[in-house]
């Protein structure tokens, strides 16, 4: 488990492990007195069950030694989920005791702590940001989110000034603005997914019908907004994939959405066009990844992770996925997303993190009689549905032009969290011979696809 930055482990061994050597009540005072009486401030699992004890003991009157910290553990059901006699004997294992030096790590843990609750003010602050709350609203739900903290920890510590307490915030939410929250950039559609943190996103679509399209509009839409998303592709050549993002700024697809141009075409001069990938492209890192193994991706993004060069993951599409139908299928799909999954899982802003957020797009085998692909065709292998928390499927119920016209995004998530099950019609909008493509929503009856030709 990575170390969360925010938190200093071995100053709470030391301090609980002074007490206990300390045996009576007047070091877990002095402790409590800085503290308070609840494990909470604590960032380790363990010790706030420790604490705890400790706390029930005084308060029944008796002493906090090794022995009685044990038996109260044992009597609460906490003594095996935190270790056992082995992990207290180790609290012990050094002279920790003294007056001054329980006070000294008591202030340790006591900062950690606040800065951890600075630190949830920058989350929370993001999730305004992505909130329904009118725009009007969010300067006076920051205000008020802001001043309540502050308050909070006001009443706990006077440590910290109000000032360098709200520069702290203010840098604290800047890193957490640039985090891990991944958006399609398509409102409709994040409407219904939220803003996602962390897990595996999966989109199944068959041939032609928008993956690349689909991950490359949301690798700029992320990458404008501030984010660093690594593109790992297998099928384009790397100047196909740079033309395309070239293209995605280059069009005008807004006024061919208004109808002022019969077709979406180059029409900004390439100076404005650099201007506008000078925005976000640095951000971006672009990768051919033909004939790589899971691993090797894994071990190319935790290194750009490492470096500060990384916060989300698209892979441009890993494998063909069986249908649920077919008998005697193989693992492989799903050992190479489990792969995926726990390489994502590993990048952590601290150990509360559950790492960064990963897309993977896969192609299905055509079903017999069937062509539209469904959640349930990409749970073949067990371990998609286990590491998948969120499902888009692409669909055109019309095969006609392969790389335009209306295409149906499905959204669902996993059983066992619950399914969405919204369907949300996109216009496909290409630019030409060189296929670069932007999805956008349409107001458009199921009706009118089925009986009218597009």
């Amino acid at each position: 488990m990575l170390e969360s930055p925010l938190a200093n482990v071995e100053a709470e061994k030391a301090l609980l492990g002074g007490i206990m050597i300390g045996a009576g009540a007047e070091f877990l005072h002095v402790a409590m007195g800085i503290i308070g009486n609840t494990g909470d401030i604590f960032h380790d699992r363990r010790h706030r069950f420790v604490y705890e004890a400790m706390v029930a003991l005084v308060n029944s009157g008796r002493g906090v030694s090794l022995l009685e910290v044990e038996a109260e553990l044992r009597r609460v059901g906490r003594l095996g989920e935190i270790g056992g006699t082995a992990y207290l004997t180790e609290l012990v294992a050094h002279d920790w005791a003294s007056l001054s030096a329980i006070s000294n790590y008591a202030n340790q843990v006591r900062d950690m702590y606040v800065r951890r609750q600075i630190e949830r003010v920058g989350a929370d602050l993001v999730r305004v940001a992505y909130s329904d709350i009118q725009v009007r609203d969010i300067g006076a739900a920051v205000i008020d989110r802001v001043r309540m903290t502050l308050a909070e920890i006001g009443a706990e510590t006077d440590a910290i000034p109000g000032e360098r307490m709200m520069a702290l915030i203010e840098k604290e939410v800047q890193r957490k603005d640039a985090g891990n929250s991944l958006v399609t950039g398509i409102s409709p559609l994040d409407a219904r997914l939220g803003p996602m943190e962390s897990g595996l996103m999966f989109v199944l679509a068959p041939t032609s019908t928008g993956k690349t399209s689909l991950l490359m509009q949301m690798v700029r839409e992320n990458a404008i907004r501030g984010h660093r998303p690594v593109f790992y592709f297998n099928e384009l050549s790397p100047m196909r994939i740079a033309r395309r993002f070239r293209l995605m700024e280059a069009v005008d697809w807004e006024g061919w959405m208004r109808g002022e141009t019969r077709q979406p075409e180059p029409r900004l001069p390439l100076d404005e066009v650099k201007r506008r990938l000078a925005v976000w492209m640095p951000r971006v890192t672009v990768v051919p990844a033909e004939g790589w193994t899971a691993e090797q991706i894994v071990a190319h993004f935790t290194g750009l992770w490492a470096a500060g060069k990384c916060d989300q993951v698209y892979v441009d599409y890993l494998d063909l996925i069986p249908y649920k139908r077919y008998e005697n299928m193989s693992e492989a799909i799903g050992d190479k997303l489990a792969i995926l999954r726990h390489g994502a899982a590993s990048c952590r802003w601290n150990s509360d993190d559950e790492g960064i957020p990963i897309v993977v797009a896969g192609q299905p085998r055509k079903g017999i009689g069937e062509s539209r692909p469904t959640m349930d065709d990409a749970f073949g292998s067990v371990r998609i549905q286990q590491y998948s928390y969120k499902f888009i499927t692409l669909w055109r119920e019309r095969e006609g032009d392969r790389y335009t016209g209306i295409t149906l995004a499905r959204i669902e998530k996993n059983p066992d969290v619950g399914n969405e099950g919204y369907e949300c019609p996109l216009m496909v909008v290409g630019s030409g011979k060189e296929r670069a493509f932007i999805f956008y929503p349409v107001e458009i009856e199921r009706r009118e696809l089925i009986d009218e030709p597009f």
